[in-house]
Order: C-alpha cells, then structure tokens, then sequence
C-alpha cells in the first residue's frame, strides 16, 4: 500500500474537498482523484461518497480514517528515528480563515524558532465547529473568534 494514497485519503476527509486536498498536497485535483481510486480498488470498497464540488467519508472511510492518520504518524516518527531527530510531537493547531494571515504566520515563526523539532499542522474552519475540535480532543487548540455561546 502507498501511503502517498493515505495522505491523499486522509487529507481528501480532512477538507471534505478533493480540489483543496490537491491545493494542501501541491497536486493536480485528478492526480487526488487517481489516487482515491487505486486505494479503493487496492482496499476493494468506496471510501469516499462523491456529492456536487465536496466529498464525504462512507461507513468503510470512516472505519479506516482514524487508523490511517496514526499509520501518517507512525511513518513521520518512524523517518525521524532513522535521521537521529528527537521531535518532539505533532501540534494540531486550528484557526479560523483570516487569522491564517495574519496571527497565525508570526506565532508559528516564534513556535518553530523555539521548537525546530515540533510538527505542526494547521485545519482551518469556522470557530464554532474549531472550539467543538478542541473539546473531541482532535484539535490540541485554535486561534477562534469569541464563540457566541457560553
């Protein structure tokens, strides 16, 4: 199995999109696609349901999505014993769009300067549904708006 293909599942389910998973990934939108379909044919079921502009997970995707995005873990830790790198984890870290120009780029420059060693990722999404990531525990935080609950 490729894991090339399970970055681009993953990344496909984490924006919901297979033309923003190929902008995230530096891919053509039908190298995404191509991709999907030999991890479909290889695991022998659909793991996406295609609707409209956007994509969604089926029953057998949503199975797997947990397992594959250890497994891309697993295999970045796994590349940074073999380079003698300590790292020291991966930072899961939302933010709503605006702020993905503007506060994110210097907190991130001071992050990375402190830390060289840290993985950070970055989902972006509206605050409401980043602060719902934080408390499931998918987020390790998020740079929001002031949520219009308690």
């Amino acid at each position: 199995m490729d894991l090339r293909y399970v970055q681009s599942f993953v990344t496909t389910v984490e924006c919901g999109s297979i033309a923003e998973a190929a902008r995230r990934l530096d891919l053509t939108a039908a190298a995404v696609a191509a991709r999907l379909k030999a991890l479909e044919d290889e695991l022998g079921t659909q793991l996406l349901k295609r609707s409209g502009r956007g994509v969604k997970a089926t029953a057998a995707g949503l199975n797997i999505f947990d397992r594959a995005r250890n497994i891309l873990r697993a295999e970045r830790d796994l590349r940074a014993l073999a380079n003698e790198r300590v790292q020291l984890g991966e930072l899961r870290l939302g933010s709503f769009v605006s702020a993905l120009t503007t506060v994110l780029p210097p907190a991130l420059r001071r992050l990375y300067a402190a830390n060289p060693d840290l993985s950070v990722s970055v989902v972006s999404n509206a605050s409401v549904e980043l602060c719902r990531m934080v408390a499931a525990g998918e987020l390790g935080a998020a740079v929001v708006v002031e949520p219009q609950f308690a």
